[in-house]
């Protein structure tokens, strides 16, 4: 308990001394009758202890109505955890190699949207945005709180949606302005390639370095096998073909996955390689608890003014001291 104004607490000093000074004088009262011995037997024990506690009764009250004047109060410590989350930008290869089959039955893009769904499902406390890129990288969603809006931006990426191309580091320079004004103590991005950077006018590396010096770290998964696989293009006469060049033979998927590595390494961060769907489900989980959630325990303080129940037990004092006073009139011996 603490007092708000606790120097008025030094007026009980002179107050109960005061008190103590005036019932320390004896009075005598004298009747002038020519004979008052009749009166003695009004005497009542009774009465003088009715009188003592009404005394007590007195100090008790204006000692309360002092430490009322002081504004006591309770204080209680809570503790609450805060979650500190992770700012993430998920950055989504749309390019026409994402078509590949190689995670049979469902093609690449279908599995990286699947997965990356279901890892969006397990940060709930963290602030989500996404990019998809071929030759142009586009901002699906800023950075939200609302999963569900990530979760519809998702499923509504196509591939060739940005364009043919791969600009990987034209795809992480977006992602470095999404994350620059965060002010989250942990900034993430991960990309989603299977492809070769081979548009846009900023390297891989450069973009690199850029994310490392604003603390932003660059998690990055390679689709596919790295002996590539065909590529399926619809033909508006034959439907369903595969990909090829002008001599005939097939066009095979490949990704550089040394760009990958050193891009992972420049910002603290890991390379991954998903081969099928249950690797890039592995990959999600293993980033998951690479990137956990900062818990901080805090403590709120909430105040309880007591003055309002002090003012009250003085109130019902002076109650029981009026009846005592009472009491002692009618206390006396008949």
């Amino acid at each position: 308990m603490i007092f708000k104004v606790p120097i008025i607490l030094f007026l009980m000093i002179p107050v109960i001394a005061l008190m103590v000074f005036f019932r320390s004088i004896k009075v005598t009262h004298s009747i002038r009758f020519p004979k008052a011995s009749w009166m003695k037997t009004l005497a009542s024990s009774k009465a003088a202890s009715y009188l003592k506690a009404s005394h007590i009764i007195e100090v008790v009250t204006i000692i309360l109505l002092i430490i009322t004047l002081a504004q006591p109060q309770w204080i209680k410590a809570e503790k609450y955890n805060t979650k500190e989350g992770v700012d993430i930008v998920a950055i989504l290869d749309t390019s026409g190699s994402m078509n590949a089959e190689d995670f049979k039955p469902k093609n690449r893009m279908e599995v990286a949207k699947e997965t990356l769904n279901q890892f969006i499902k397990k940060r709930k406390n963290d602030r989500l945005g996404l990019i998809v890129f071929g030759n142009d990288a586009i901002t699906k969603s800023p950075m939200t709180f609302d999963h569900q809006i990530i979760s519809n931006r998702i499923a509504q990426t196509v591939v060739g949606e940005a364009g043919d191309g791969t600009a990987i580091g034209l795809a992480i320079a977006t992602g470095i302005n999404r994350l620059e004004s965060s002010k989250s103590p942990s900034k993430v991005m991960i990309l989603i390639t299977d492809g070769v950077n081979n548009a846009g006018q900023i390297d891989p590396v450069s973009a690199a370095k850029l994310a490392q010096k604003k603390g932003i770290k660059v998690y990055t998964i390679g689709i596919g096998d790295k002996k590539g696989a065909p590529i399926p293009i619809h033909h508006p006469t034959y439907g369903k073909r595969y990909a090829r060049y002008p001599n005939g033979q097939l066009v095979l998927t490949e990704f550089d996955d040394q760009i990958l590595k050193e891009m992972a390494q420049i910002t603290n961060a890991k390379y991954f390689n998903a081969i099928n769907t249950e690797d890039l489900k592995n990959i999600y989980k293993e980033i998951d608890q690479l990137e956990k959630t900062e818990i901080k325990t805090t403590k709120n303080y909430v105040v309880y003014d007591i003055f309002p129940f002090l003012i009250g037990l003085a109130l019902l004092l002076t109650l029981i001291k009026e009846a005592l006073a009472l009491t002692t009139l009618i206390g006396v011996k008949s």
